[in-house]
């Protein structure tokens, strides 16, 4: 946690000790580490940690380490083969540069990955039906043309996870798209409307939920992008309407330009 002040870490592992004696050699000949200036330490401690700031701790450790008796020149002097001591250190951390932190790995929404998978190879497939088929059509009859509205839709949405209003990086793209489609079309206006699935929590909370994504999309586009919120509108239906069948596809907030 990168906002905690006080931690207490707890540790156990093997080192090694080798003291200075006649320019680095062994006292006795023979023997790995009994009656030499050598010695496996098993070490036990707990390291206190106090976090001033990112770059500045406090620490103070605590640690029993156990090793040869023969160590430090004095040979068996009782029952036991091995000897012990107490540690304590305090001192002073300071983080030099760079990053000090860990920012969490965060987690995609495999239901969502897996039904956009199951989207996508179906698109997949009609396209290569389309590829088999012939190229010459039969002659079809004319077609009325037909009065489309003057409605510029842009296929941007955001999805959220469950029970979310956070903006993943991953759907940050869809933000810069409409802010720069904006950008280029300075009349444009956007219309941002945001849902709930149906499935997870009650109405009230999932209109309040949605009510969290849209206005958490336009916020992007002016505090991130520069937006003016003046062409901003934003609306929220709750899990009263469902866009999508696939219901963890309705964690979303739509944009709509003209």
């Amino acid at each position: 946690n990168p906002d905690r002040v006080y931690s207490l870490i707890p540790y156990l592992g093997i080192g090694y000790m080798y003291g200075l004696d006649e320019d680095w050699k062994k006292p006795n000949p023979g023997g790995v580490f009994k009656d030499q200036n050598q010695t496996l330490t098993y070490n036990v401690g707990l390291i206190n940690n106090f976090q001033l700031s990112k770059s500045v701790a406090l620490f103070v450790e605590l640690g029993w380490r156990v090793m040869q008796e023969t160590f430090d020149g004095s040979g068996l002097g009782g029952d036991f083969e091995y000897d012990s001591k107490f540690t304590g250190t305090a001192g002073i951390k300071f983080g030099l540069g760079g990053k000090q932190d860990f920012t969490p790995a965060e987690l995609m929404d495999y239901n969502l990955i897996n039904d956009l998978n199951s989207q996508i190879n179906r698109l997949r497939a009609e396209n290569e039906e389309l590829r088999l088929r012939p190229e010459s059509c039969p002659e079809c009859p004319e077609v009325e043309p037909t009065v489309v509205r003057e409605e510029v839709y842009v296929p941007n949405v955001v999805f959220f996870r469950i029970n979310s209003a956070k903006i993943d990086k991953g759907q940050q793209v869809s933000v810069y798209n409409t802010a720069e489609y904006m950008k280029a079309n300075p009349d444009a206006k956007v219309n941002i409307v945001a849902y709930a699935d149906a499935q997870t929590g009650t109405p009230e909370y999932n209109w309040a939920l949605s009510e969290k994504r849209a206005r958490a999309v336009a916020d992007a586009l002016t505090k991130e992008y520069g937006i003016d919120s003046n062409r901003i509108s934003i609306d929220w239906k709750g899990d009263t309407e469902q866009p999508y069948a696939e219901n963890d596809w309705n964690r979303v907030a739509i944009f709509f330009v003209d």
